[in-house]
C-alpha cells in the first residue's frame, strides 16, 4: 500500500544529497532481523498496518521474499532506514536515517542524518530545567519587547526606517528572534503529542519530523548570533578607527555591487556550463545553485581538480578560465576598489585628528588621564592649603619674629618643601630675610605668605583650564557624532557620557568647595 505522509507523520519532504523526496511512499515495519542458519537470507518480523493505521498481527517476511515481490523495482528513487536508539542516562533519542538514492546512470549513493532528540529539555522536575525554563521565557519576553518598539519605529517613520542598513540589520534580528520563539513553542507542543504516553512507543516518522524541527531551532539560534555579531559595527561609528571598516566598505558600497551583480552573471553562466558538462553523477555539479556554491569555493582556492576531470579536456578547460576571471580579473578589481576606499577614509581620518575634531570613544578615553590629572592638582592644591594654615601660627614663642627653628618645624609639619622648590628652612630663610637679619619679621612673613598664596591661585587656574579644556573636547566630539550620525541610540549614548562628565566634573567641584571650607576653618 502507498502511504500519505501525513498517514505516516512524516516530513512533507527530505533533501538528500542528489535529489529532495516526498515523505510518502511504501514502508515495512520491521521489529527484529536475524541471519538464517546458512546466513545466505535475512528474515524479518514486520508490523503490518491495516487501511484504517490499525496494527495487525506480526508476521515473518525474508529478504529473498520481498525481492521478489518488487519492493523495490527499477521505479525506485530511494530507500530510507529509519531507526533510533535511547539513551536512559542523558533522557535523549538518537534519530538515525540512512537514505539510499538510486541515480539514473545506475550509480548508488548514500546520505545519512543523526539527530538527536530531548523530549524533556522543558521540563519542571528540578531546579536546572526550571532555569531553562526561566531564561527561555525571559528571552520571550524581551524579545517581544524590542519587537514592539521596533514596529512602533517602523509605524511611525516608515519611509525612512527601510532606508537605513542598521535598521534592516535590526528588523532581521527581531524577525529571526520571534520565529525563534514561535518555532520553539511549536516544537514543544509537538513533542508533547509524541511524547504524551510514557508506555507509547514513538514513531519513527514522528522523531524524524522533531529532529528536523530542532534542527531548524539550531540553525535559527546560528543566524541570530551572526547577525547580532554583524551590528555590533554599529556602535563603531562612535570612533573613526574603530569605524574605518564600515566607513570604507560604505564607500566602495555601490562600485561593490556593481561588481557582484557582474560576478553573479558570469557564476550563472559557468554553473550552467559545469553542470551540463560534469554534472552527470557528480554531488559538486549535480544542480546549478551546488555549481555556483563549487566554483566560489575554486576562486578562494578550495577545489579538487579530479572533480573536474569529469570530462578530461572540457573540464581543465573549464577550471582554468574560470580561476583567471575571478581571481585575476574580477578580485584584483575588488581589491582595488577597496584599497582606495581605504586610502580616502585614512585621509579623512588624518584631517580630523589635524583639525583636533574628537569623536565621542577619544572623549571618553581622555576622560581617565584628565581624571587622574585633575586629582594629582587637587591634592597639590590641598596640600598647598594646608601649608597656608599652617603658617598662621609659624611664630611659635609669639616674639613677632621668625627663626630658622620655627620655619624647620613648619617644613617639617606640612612636608612644604617640594612645593616652594627650596632644599631645606636655611635656604628658605636666605630667600626671604631681604634684611640679612637671621630672622623674619611680619613684613618678611607677609611676603611669604603671599607667595604661598600665588602656588595656590596658580593650581587653582590649571585646575579651571583643564575642566575648560576637556568640556570643550567633549563638546566638540558630541557635535561630530550628531553630524555625523543622527541616530536616536548615538544620541542617546552621547546623552549618557555627558551625563557621566557633569557628574565627575561636579565631584570636582565640590572637592574645590570642600577643601576652601576646610581652610575657613583652620584659619577661624
Amino acid at each position: 500500500k502507498y502511504w500519505e505522509s501525513s498517514e505516516l507523520n512524516e516530513m512533507s519532504f527530505f533533501s538528500a544529497t542528489f535529489a529532495s523526496y516526498p515523505g510518502s511512499g511504501f514502508y515495512i515495519d520491521v521489529d527484529e532481523a536475524w541471519w538464517s542458519a546458512d546466513r545466505e537470507d535475512l528474515t524479518m518480523q514486520i508490523t503490518p498496518m491495516a487501511d484504517d493505521l490499525t496494527k495487525m498481527p506480526k508476521k515473518n517476511i525474508t529478504m529473498s521474499q520481498l525481492r521478489k515481490s518488487n519492493w523495490v523495482d527499477l521505479k525506485t528513487r530511494a530507500i530510507f532506514f529509519d531507526f533510533s536508539f535511547y539513551n536512559p542516562n542523558m533522557n535523549i533519542f538518537l534519530v538515525v536515517r540512512i537514505v539510499v538514492e538510486f541515480l539514473p546512470s545506475g550509480i548508488v549513493s548514500s546520505y545519512s542524518t543523526f539527530r538527536t532528540v530531548d523530549p524533556f529539555r522543558y521540563g519542571t522536575g528540578s531546579t536546572g530545567e526550571l532555569i531553562v525554563v526561566a531564561l527561555f521565557a525571559t528571552f520571550a519576553i524581551l524579545s517581544m519587547y524590542y519587537a514592539s518598539k521596533e514596529f512602533k519605529s517602523i509605524y511611525r517613520n516608515y519611509s525612512k526606517y527601510f532606508t537605513s542598513f542598521w535598521s534592516l540589520v535590526t528588523f532581521t534580528i527581531v524577525c529571526c528572534t520571534l520565529s525563534l520563539c514561535g518555532l520553539t513553542g511549536y516544537t514543544i507542543y509537538q513533542t508533547r503529542n509524541v511524547f504524551d504516553s510514557l508506555s507509547a512507543t514513538p514513531d519513527q516518522g514522528a522523531l524524524q519530523s522533531l529532529g528536523f524541527l530542532l534542527d531548524q531551532e539550531k540553525n535559527f539560534s546560528g543566524i541570530i548570533i551572526v547577525i547580532m555579531v554583524i551590528r555590533v559595527y554599529k556602535f563603531c561609528s562612535v570612533s573613526r578607527s574603530l569605524s574605518t571598516l564600515t566607513r570604507t566598505l560604505g564607500k566602495s558600497a555601490k562600485f561593490l555591487a556593481v561588481l557582484v551583480v557582474l560576478f553573479l552573471l558570469a557564476a550563472f553562466g559557468f554553473a550552467l556550463s559545469t553542470t551540463l558538462i560534469l554534472g552527470q553523477d557528480n554531488y559538486n555539479f549535480y544542480s546549478t545553485s551546488w555549481s555556483m556554491f563549487t566554483l566560489l569555493r575554486a576562486g578562494f582556492g578550495d577545489f579538487d581538480y579530479t572533480e573536474w576531470l569529469s570530462h578530461r579536456f572540457l573540464g581543465p578547460l573549464l577550471l582554468i578560465c574560470w580561476l583567471f576571471f575571478a581571481n585575476s580579473f574580477l578580485l584584483n578589481i575588488v581589491v582595488a576598489v577597496i584599497c582606495e576606499a581605504f586610502v580616502e577614509v585614512t585621509e579623512e581620518n588624518k584631517e580630523a585628528d589635524a583639525a583636533g575634531h574628537m569623536t565621542l570613544v577619544d572623549a571618553l578615553w581622555d576622560l581617565g588621564p584628565v581624571r587622574r590629572l585633575m586629582q594629582m592638582q587637587q591634592k597639590k592644591r590641598d596640600k598647598i592649603v594646608k601649608l597656608e594654615s599652617a603658617l598662621e601660627n609659624v611664630d611659635l614663642d609669639g616674639d613677632g619674629m621668625t627663626d630658622v627653628k620655627e620655619l624647620e618645624g613648619w617644613l617639617q609639619e606640612t612636608d612644604a618643601i617640594d612645593l616652594l622648590g627650596v632644599k631645606d628652612a636655611s635656604e628658605l630663610m636666605a630667600k626671604f630675610d631681604l634684611d640679612g637679619g637671621g630672622q623674619l619679621d611680619q613684613a618678611e612673613v607677609q611676603k611669604l605668605k603671599d607667595f604661598v598664596r600665588d602656588k595656590r591661585n596658580q593650581v587653582d587656574r590649571e585646575i579651571s583650564g583643564t575642566l575648560e579644556d576637556q568640556m570643550h573636547k567633549s563638546t566638540t566630539a558630541r557635535s561630530a557624532l550628531a553630524g555625523s550620525n543622527n541616530n536616536a541610540a548615538n544620541a542617546a549614548l552621547s546623552e549618557r557620557v555627558m551625563k557621566i562628565e557633569q557628574t565627575v566634573l561636579g565631584m570636582s567641584e565640590q572637592l574645590t568647595e570642600l577643601s576652601s571650607l576646610m581652610k575657613g576653618l583652620a584659619a577661624g
